[in-house]
């Protein structure tokens, strides 16, 4: 994946070559138009789970707005293409039927299209989102099995950040799935942040599953970080749990910021 800034907000104390007069440095005193900013992601995965084998990519774009002293409203959008393919070849069966015999010599890929949607009300202490996820949902290329809809119709998240000292800052989270039956996933959150370089953190899913995290910043251009997620309901005498290492190098970083991370 990789994310960046098309527009960064006008900076006259950065770029100016004269500091003449500190009163119209003050970024409340630009124009609206010099403070928004524009952002554009994308990202590439590949998936295999037993015979079912996924690629696809994403291109997203959003507009950041200023609405107060600290405050901006950002909007965005997410174009996501994405090839599912189930490998039948590699099924064996004792006594093939009429219907495996049809699914060998027909078409097992699907293709889908989807646009996404969302908003984001946040300043430096806090954020309160929503999304809408099928904003729009096209089958480019059908399957002769019924391949999965979209499974998630929308999302409200919303965090806060709480000083405990100088170095301790404590971020509890929320985030509420709403599936397509109408039914809600929640997921509660906390992260435990010491003094922005290192974090730990732990969530619960009311599908019964707990996430333990643990993050750092080695320095203003690369971090990481590495999360364990496993059952805690029935499921768990059929799954040992998964793991996850991200990667995160930040380029171009010439004020040398140090990643914000929720």
């Amino acid at each position: 994946s990789y994310h960046t800034r098309l527009k960064e907000p006008l900076d006259l104390a950065y770029n100016s070559l004269r500091l003449s007069d500190p009163a119209a440095l003050n970024p409340e005193n630009m124009p609206l138009s010099k403070r928004m900013i524009h952002g554009l992601g994308g990202n590439l995965f590949h998936s295999e789970v037993g015979v079912l084998k996924s690629v696809g990519a994403n291109v997203n774009y959003s507009i950041h707005y200023p609405v107060g002293k600290k405050l901006r409203f950002a909007g965005g959008l997410a174009m996501l293409i994405e090839n599912r393919k189930l490998d039948i070849s590699e099924v064996t069966v004792r006594d093939p039927d009429e219907y495996y015999n049809h699914l060998l010599s027909g078409s097992t890929s699907q293709t889908d299209l989807n646009l996404r949607a969302g908003v984001l009300l946040y300043g430096q202490n806090f954020y309160l989102g929503l999304s809408y996820l099928p904003l729009l949902y096209t089958v480019l290329e059908a399957s002769e099995l019924e391949m999965a809809q979209p499974f998630y119709r929308g999302s409200v998240q919303a965090g806060v950040s709480i000083p405990m000292n100088a170095d301790v800052i404590l971020k509890p989270s929320v985030l509420a799935l709403l599936q397509m039956n109408n039914d809600v996933i929640v997921d509660f959150n906390v992260k435990a942040f010491f003094k922005q370089n290192i974090w730990l953190g732990i969530t619960y899913r009311d599908i019964k599953s707990g996430v333990a995290v643990l993050g750092w910043n080695f320095n203003e251009r690369l971090s990481a970080s590495y999360s364990y997620e496993m059952s805690l309901g029935e499921f768990k005498q059929f799954n040992d749990g998964s793991h996850e290492l991200v990667l995160a190098l930040r380029l171009n970083n010439l004020r040398k910021y140090t990643q914000y991370t929720w």
